[in-house]
């Protein structure tokens, strides 16, 4: 296996990322290896200068790199589209099963028992609560808004909460869940493989 060959194998078993940083690696030392061979080549053409002396430019540049180049280059800005149009790490889909077996905490069974799930809704905001009663207070009147407005929103996502219910006592809790854009409950299973994968 050559050089050109051994490239392009690290290329396509490697990560987006790795192969991003392994394409520009080789692209920027071919272009430096061409350019001292094309400076080199008016002044001596059978010798080209390295670290360790003068060496024959057969030697120096293979012809299978050469020949790879233009095909480096290539597969660097392909990897490259392709590690930004892969999608963020918060985007994963979240499948989760009808009903789990979770742990109670009600007196009457203190052990893990078989839950029903549901996601967790926020409800309707009260007027009547004690914050909600102080701005509307305060914004009464002349003077317009009187307190900041948030507008640097950032998140895409939110973080998701399962309303979990025993299904022997019907005692609810909650339980909250990483970040993801799409959430299903009760979903079909992936399976990996063949036909019994």
């Amino acid at each position: 296996m050559d050089g050109g060959q051994a490239a392009l194998v690290v290329v396509l078993d490697s990560s987006p990322v790795s192969a991003v940083f392994t394409c520009g690696y080789f692209l920027i030392k071919i272009i430096a290896m061409g350019v001292a061979a094309r400076q080199n080549k008016s002044e001596n053409n059978k010798f080209v200068p390295t670290p360790g002396g003068r060496l024959p430019l057969s030697r120096s540049l293979p012809s299978s790199i050469i020949s790879s180049r233009y095909m480096l280059v290539l597969l660097f800005f392909y990897e490259f589209s392709m590690l930004m149009s892969m999608p963020s790490c918060d985007c994963v889909q979240v499948n989760v099963p009808k009903t789990k077996k979770a742990y109670c905490k009600d007196k009457k069974c203190k052990k893990h028992t078989m839950h029903k799930v549901t996601q967790y809704k926020t409800g309707k905001a009260s007027l009547y609560a004690q914050g909600k009663r102080r701005y509307d207070k305060k914004q009464a009147g002349f003077g317009g808004q009187t307190k900041p407005v948030f507008h640097k929103k950032a998140k895409t996502t939110k973080k998701i909460v399962l309303n979990l219910q025993c299904q022997i006592c019907k005692t609810r809790h909650m339980h909250a869940i990483k970040r993801c854009k799409h959430f299903e409950i009760g979903g079909e299973k992936k399976t990996k493989g063949g036909l019994y994968g």
